[in-house]
C-alpha cells in the first residue's frame, strides 16, 4: 500500500473533502488527519462518501478522540481502526454502521502496543505507529488506508497535598492525590503502588492498586501517640511524586494585640 504524503496547510484551518467517483485523496486538517476514499468504488456505491478523522498527535494512556462520517452509503458496511507497530496491533474502533450513514466522534483510550515497554519508558519516548482503518461491505472491500500517527509521552504531573503541613504525634494524616495533563485536565488513573515512610526511612503504611475516584485519591493515616519526631514521606509509585510533611511536639502560637486609643473621639473627628 502506497502511503501518501499530507499536503500543505501552513495557511490553512481546513481543507473540505470533495466528492469523486474516480480519484480519492488523503487530506489533512491542524486538527489530524482526513482518510477518504483511495480508489474508485464499486458502481452501485459510486455516490458513497468515507472519512476518518483522528489526531496526527496522540498521547500514550490519554483519552483521545476520532470522528467518521459515512454518507450516501446503500448498504450496511462494517469499520474497523487499527494501530498498528511492527508486528503488534490494537484495534481502536470497530463497528457497524446501516445505511445511509453516520457521523459521529468515538472516544478511545490509547492503549501500548509494546510489550516490553516499561512505565519509565513510556513517559520518556517518542514513536511513530501505523493508522490502518479498513471499511468492508459483506462482500467488498470499500476502502483501505495507512497513515503515520506520532505518538507522545503521557504529559502529566502528579500532585499530593496534605490537610496540614505539620502534625502531632497521635494526630490522622489526610492527604489527596490528583494527576493533572498538561492542559490541566483530570486524569483518572489507577496507582500501583502507594507508601509512606517515616524520617528513618521505614516503611510504615502501604497501599496497592489504589483506583481514583473522579480522577482524585483521598487516603488517610492515623500516627501513632509514640510516632518518631522529623519528617515523613509520601512517595507514588516508582518516585513519580513525593510529598514530605512534619512531625513535631509543637504548639500553637500565642499572640496577643494592643490598641491604644484616645480617651475620647469628638463628633467631627
Amino acid at each position: 500500500m502506497t502511503i501518501l504524503q499530507p499536503l500543505d496547510i501552513s495557511d490553512l484551518s481546513f481543507l473540505p473533502v470533495h466528492e469523486s467517483s474516480r480519484n480519492g485523496f488523503w487530506s489533512v486538517s491542524t486538527s489530524g488527519c482526513f482518510l477518504k476514499k483511495k480508489f474508485p468504488p464499486p458502481p452501485l456505491l459510486s455516490s458513497s462518501q468515507y472519512m476518518v478523522v483522528f489526531p496526527a498527535v496522540i498521547h500514550r494512556f490519554q483519552e483521545e478522540q476520532l470522528c467518521i462520517h459515512l454518507s450516501s452509503v446503500t448498504e450496511d458496511v462494517h469499520l474497523a481502526v487499527t494501530l498498528e507497530l511492527e508486528t503488534q496491533s490494537q484495534t481502536v474502533v470497530e463497528k457497524d454502521v446501516e445505511k445511509p450513514g453516520t457521523f459521529e466522534c468515538i472516544g478511545f483510550k490509547v492503549p501500548k502496543l509494546n510489550s516490553s515497554e516499561t512505565v519509565a519508558s513510556a513517559t520518556q519516548s517518542e514513536e511513530v505507529i501505523f493508522l490502518h482503518v479498513l471499511i468492508h461491505s459483506s462482500d467488498n472491500v470499500l476502502f483501505e488506508g495507512y497513515k503515520k500517527v506520532l505518538v507522545k509521552p503521557q504529559e502529566s504531573i502528579i500532585l499530593i497535598e496534605t490537610d496540614k503541613a505539620f502534625y502531632k504525634p497521635g494526630e490522622t494524616v489526610k492527604f489527596r492525590i490528583i494527576n493533572l495533563d498538561d492542559d490541566l485536565m483530570i486524569i483518572k488513573n489507577e496507582y500501583l503502588q502507594i507508601w509512606l515512610q517515616d524520617p528513618e526511612n521505614n516503611r510504615i503504611a502501604e497501599w496497592l492498586n489504589v483506583k481514583s475516584r473522579h480522577g482524585i485519591v483521598d487516603l488517610s493515616f492515623p500516627l501513632a501517640s509514640e510516632a518518631a519526631l522529623g519528617k515523613y514521606t509520601i512517595s507514588v509509585q516508582q518516585d513519580m511524586a513525593q510529598k514530605t510533611f512534619s512531625v513535631n511536639e509543637y504548639e500553637l502560637t500565642k499572640t496577643e494585640l494592643k490598641f491604644e486609643h484616645p480617651p475620647f473621639i469628638t463628633e467631627d473627628e
